[in-house]
């Protein structure tokens, strides 16, 4: 067996050390109103992209038939919010003909998420947050699960981009259907042309 360490074992170290403060998830580079998103992109200008639309754009740059997006959705799984996203991604991957997925997070994780980090390195990513003021305390841990939910994802960006692989992560102030569709509308934007 392997000694190498999967995907998932490097995500799992990082979620530690954003709870532990030893890490922190980087900070954003384009503010949109009360929209955070932060971008790893390997041929990103210095001062990064200024709008959401912008963002994705260059995400998707150089993407082929060999190429997959997965957008990573920590969201309620509720349909009247995340619907709208389901049916960008599909017409995206119609459009581009490329492969496109909507996973909820952090569920995917310990299943397709190793893939993403330990597969070929032909992924693009888009992690979508919100600040959820929902507090559910962790027993004998000095966090909610809402603050573990949150360290998962920013865990999970910061291993997809300290590999290199491109990634965008959109923080809304909820997870409401309005904002998701707003992300909805320009992902759905950017498979044209």
């Amino acid at each position: 067996m392997s000694k190498r360490r999967s995907g998932s074992a490097f995500t799992k170290a990082a979620t530690s050390a954003i709870l532990d403060g030893t890490l922190a998830a980087p900070e954003p580079t384009l503010r949109l109103g009360d929209i955070a998103i932060t971008t790893s992109l390997p041929s990103e200008p210095n001062e990064g992209p200024g709008t959401l639309a912008a963002a994705f754009d260059a995400l998707l740059a150089g993407a082929d038939t060999g190429s997959y997006l997965a957008v990573l959705a920590y969201l309620p799984d509720d349909l009247e919010i995340v619907g709208p996203l389901s049916e960008a991604v599909a017409a995206l991957a119609a459009e581009r003909k490329m492969a496109c997925v909507l996973e909820m997070g952090p569920r995917y994780l310990h299943s397709t998420g190793q893939l993403h980090k330990a597969g070929p390195p032909t992924g693009r990513f888009i992690v979508l947050t919100t600040r959820d003021d929902a507090v559910v305390s962790v027993p004998g841990k000095p966090y909610t699960l809402g603050g573990l939910i949150r360290a998962q994802a920013e865990g999970d960006f910061v291993t997809l981009a300290g590999r290199g692989l491109p990634v965008v992560r959109v923080d809304l102030p909820q997870p409401a259907h309005g904002p998701v569709r707003l992300v909805a509308e320009t992902l759905r934007g950017s498979g044209i042309g």
